[in-house]
């Protein structure tokens, strides 16, 4: 079987899962978790451990000394290693969603839900019509992290750096700012009684 880049973003795009008696996209799942788990940067550094021990072609090494021989531990290992992600290989997902709880999940049901609602109900709207530094600026404010280190802290999460971080949070967009907007009403209409 070929395994290529594209291939694996086809079989990726397309690998769901019924967990929680909902049917949702593992790639969703694994964005909402790059995106909000806070620890996820955590999490990041085990799958590349994990991907360095078992790699699929040659010797398993441990991350330092592979970073030692391609890097010289000049650099973080998540800005020297991009390992593509399969999510068809239950250990990868196992791994890569540890951090994920039924809220979690709950929350990914509901982003893909204002996802869809969006693209109902305003003719010509797609995630790619989601304007990128609105998005940038939605992830700075998830993060709690300067403009400076935004490209660091995308890195740390295994989008790779800020733009891919971008591309992947879009399907979010309508979703956080339903919530924004949901958590802006319920203040002002406790500020007003």
């Amino acid at each position: 079987m070929w395994d290529t880049t594209y291939y694996r973003r086809w079989s990726n795009a397309w690998a769901h899962e019924r967990v929680d008696g909902l049917h949702l996209s593992t790639e969703d799942r694994l964005v909402y978790q790059q995106v909000f788990d806070p620890i996820f940067r955590e999490t990041w550094a085990a799958y590349l451990e994990y991907r360095s021990l078992h790699p699929a072609h040659g010797p398993g090494l441990p991350l330092t000394v592979r970073l030692a021989q391609a890097a010289g531990n000049t650099l973080p290992a998540d800005r020297v290693f991009h390992p593509s992600i399969d999510l068809r290989d239950k250990q990868t997902a196992a791994l890569l969603l540890a951090g994920e709880t039924p809220q979690d999940r709950q929350a990914v049901a509901r982003y893909a839900a204002a996802l869809e609602q969006a693209r109902t109900t305003r003719p010509g709207f797609s995630k790619a019509a989601v304007r990128d530094a609105l998005t940038r600026q939605l992830l700075l404010r998830v993060w709690k992290c300067p403009e400076q280190y935004f490209d660091a802290e995308a890195s740390a999460r295994g989008l790779v750096c800020g733009a891919h971080a971008v591309a992947a949070a879009k399907p979010l967009a309508p979703g956080l700012l339903d919530e924004m907007n949901e958590s802006t009403t319920k203040k002002e209409t406790a500020d007003a009684h």
